[in-house]
């Protein structure tokens, strides 16, 4: 940076007789003293004193005259003010920074959280409370008024502690579109989210920078990213575990048994049925039990129970067969099927009999249906949990997403 160091001057502070160096001959209109806070007009050859010492005299956290480089550009620090609200409520510091080529820029720091902004020339396009620049979309998130309540250093306006400015601040994490208006002019800025960490590494500050407090306005929401990643690991291995499941998974499906029954609401009898005894062959598996009813507008149940004859063990389970449909306002509808299954899991080779307990709510008359099984069956409901498991990750970042955001927008004033 040393090849772009502006040329320097340096005199005795009026009030208090301390030296001054100004760092930016030629475009400072006033320095304010480091030792008392005086302001000085460096424009005029008398070197008037516009303000006589300060009260408030906050001491910068990146000391004036400090060099960093920011977006490829060297700059040097050369003023500082404190600024608040028209309530008093909020402070926040501001830091000139200068190169002697490309111009100034600013350095804005609020409760551990920084900014680097640059002026713009052009004026954003306003509609309601929403700014459009360089194709992106800013959101209106803070109106206030700015006074200003120390003033060290040099600047390239006439300023002083007490000068109010009117602002507007847009946002689109972690960019920002400023604007500011006093005396009839108004200036417009762009900015980016600096850590602190970074702000440390810039201007190689050895001591460590105030740690962030807060939400801060431009602060870019750390879920979002989580969220992204999550997502696409969580889609990536549901897409593998699908693929391995379907070329590991080749199992052949074998009808251990069908059987015709009718259920008779007449009859009582017609209600327990047996299927008979059958063999489960090979490794463990599972068994799917389907039931095929020739229902209109009504519904049939067959409440089952596995018995497992090898081990003297038992399994209950059910499958249902319902269908309806008709004519409304809409149209017609249909709902349901004349088809119905339910699955038995982790069987062991052995014979097993069901014995079910048939009902049906509406059937006046006889009822006709099928009963099969089959093992063997390449089922996906262990992946489904799977399925389910690994998507609770990315449903919390996405939910962290929105509290992060709501917890941001709590502290805008629009």
């Amino acid at each position: 940076m040393a090849g772009n160091a502006p040329p320097t001057s340096t005199f005795n502070c009026p009030a208090c007789d301390m030296s001054i160096t100004v760092r930016s001959l030629g475009k400072a209109s006033v320095v304010a003293c480091h030792a008392c806070g005086t302001i000085i007009d460096t424009a005029d050859s008398r070197m008037r004193v516009i303000q006589r010492f300060q009260k408030e005299m906050s001491k910068p956290l990146v000391p004036i005259g400090s060099k960093g480089k920011f977006q490829g550009t060297d700059y040097m620090v050369i003023g500082y003010m404190v600024r608040r609200t028209g309530s008093g409520e909020f402070f926040w510091e501001e830091y000139l920074l200068m190169n002697p080529y490309k111009g100034f820029a600013w350095l804005s720091h609020f409760d551990g959280h920084w900014s680097f902004l640059l002026p713009i020339k052009d004026a954003p396009l306003i509609e309601d409370e929403v700014a459009w620049y360089q194709k992106r979309k800013y959101k209106l998130f803070a109106k206030d008024r700015a006074v200003v309540s120390t003033v060290l250093g040099e600047f390239y306006w006439i300023v002083s502690t007490g000068d109010t400015s009117k602002t507007e601040d847009y946002i689109n994490p972690p960019y920002i579109l400023s604007k500011e208006r006093s005396e009839g002019e108004e200036v417009w800025s762009t900015g980016e989210y600096y850590t602190a960490s970074k702000i440390e590494k810039v201007f190689q500050i050895k001591s460590s920078l105030p740690p962030k407090s807060g939400i801060g306005m431009i602060q870019p929401n750390p879920w979002k990213q989580r969220a992204v990643f999550s997502g696409f690991l969580a889609v990536a291995t549901i897409i593998v575990m699908f693929v391995a499941h379907s070329i590991l998974d080749r199992r052949n499906p074998k009808l251990l048994f069908e059987r015709d029954f009718i259920f008779d609401p007449a009859a009582p009898t017609s209600a327990k049925i047996t299927t008979g005894e059958f063999e489960i062959t090979g490794r463990t598996t599972n068994l799917e039990v389907e039931a095929r009813a020739s229902v209109d507008n009504s519904w049939i149940y067959a409440d089952l129970t596995l018995l497992d004859i090898t081990r003297d063990e038992e399994d209950d389970g059910g499958v249902e067969v319902s269908y309806y449909h008709g004519v409304d306002s809409d149209g017609t509808w249909r709902e349901g099927g004349q088809v119905g299954k339910t699955y038995f899991t982790d069987l062991e080779p052995g014979r097993y009999n069901i014995v079910a307990e048939v009902s049906s709510g509406e059937a006046k008359a006889p009822v006709s249906y099928v009963i099969r099984a089959y093992q063997d069956i390449a089922t996906t409901e262990n992946l489904v949990a799977l399925v389910i498991l690994i998507g609770i990750v990315p449903i919390i970042c996405v939910l962290g997403v929105g509290f992060f955001e709501d917890a941001r927008w709590k502290n805008s004033d629009a």
